[in-house]
């Protein structure tokens, strides 16, 4: 009979209708949107924020969504830097945390608040980065004298699709880390070498050796060609992270590169000890035959 519904149609329908069902509740799970925009970061808008931090921020913000969102580390993950970020939006931007110690509660206001503020307009993407921004920075302030010491192995090589052909990449700074980390455990022992260490300034230092005294040596790794101009990449690095306010108090600064020391530099390095009372060197650390790399 014309329009009469078979039994193969019903069946038909009935899976469409199953399918779509199973469709929608994918993309009603919690984070089923943060992770599609997760894979694709590069999409990541720039409207929202005004001013002359605007441009840098983004950056950063963006910088910190990628490094950390591909490990699936959540950046909030500890109640410290939880009441540290609310703390620091009450001290600068006048919101008020709220009474209940409920983490979906404060989260909420946190949101709302940030929406009333209408810095970052309808760009909700960036609004929800934001705080992962500001607890990146407050964990970088900080250098607890509980972390164990430890060094991550970081990939070597790489591979990159670049037409016509595929090419590898050297990740020279990752080498020369894990080289440095394993001359300083052999030098002074299991126990005492950190690297990718909280300076207490903001930023991380390449490597730390803590001597039995309690005295720390700073190490900061650059990549370059000559070691004059590792030691200039280096300089600024070292000495914010060591007397910079908070900062590590280091007794001994390295420069670590990968080229012979030349004789202008060493003198200047020399110069820097006799005359401004710093105590730096240069430490050479080759790892190619260590992994097999040639860097031409």
């Amino acid at each position: 009979m014309s329009g009469a519904s078979t039994p193969t149609h019903a069946r038909e329908r009935a899976k469409k209708r199953a399918k779509t069902s199973r469709g929608a509740r994918v993309n009603a799970r919690p984070g089923a949107r943060g992770r599609q925009a997760r894979s694709r970061p590069q999409n990541i808008a720039l409207e929202g924020l005004r001013g002359p931090l605007a441009e840098p921020l983004t950056a950063r913000v963006r910088s910190v969504h990628c490094a950390k969102s591909g490990f699936g580390i959540p950046i909030l993950s500890r109640a410290f830097f939880h009441n540290q970020a609310l703390k620091w939006f009450a001290d600068h931007t006048g919101f008020v945390i709220p009474r209940s110690t409920n983490w979906a509660a404060r989260a909420r206001a946190l949101v709302t608040h940030l929406d009333r503020s209408g810095v970052f307009g309808e760009d909700i993407l960036l609004r929800n980065l934001f705080p992962w921004f500001v607890v990146h920075q407050l964990r970088a302030r900080y250098s607890p004298a509980d972390i164990p010491p430890r060094h991550a192995s970081r990939p070597v090589s790489a591979f990159a699709d670049l037409p016509p052909a595929q090419r590898v990449i050297a990740l020279r700074h990752n080498a020369v880390q894990t080289e440095l980390f394993a001359r300083l455990t052999i030098e002074f022992g299991e126990g005492r070498v950190w690297t990718e260490y909280p300076t207490g300034t903001g930023g991380y230092a390449d490597a730390i050796v803590r001597r039995p005294d309690g005295r720390c040596h700073l190490y900061e790794i650059k990549i370059a060609s000559t070691a004059a101009e590792v030691v200039r990449q280096a300089m600024g690095q070292l000495l914010e992270y060591s007397f910079r306010e908070g900062g590590l108090e280091p007794t001994k600064l390295f420069v670590v590169g990968e080229p012979v020391l030349d004789d202008v530099t060493r003198r200047f390095l020399g110069r820097l000890g006799a005359d401004f009372n710093l105590d730096i060197a240069y430490l050479q650390v080759y790892p190619a035959k260590s992994y097999g790399l040639d860097y031409g």
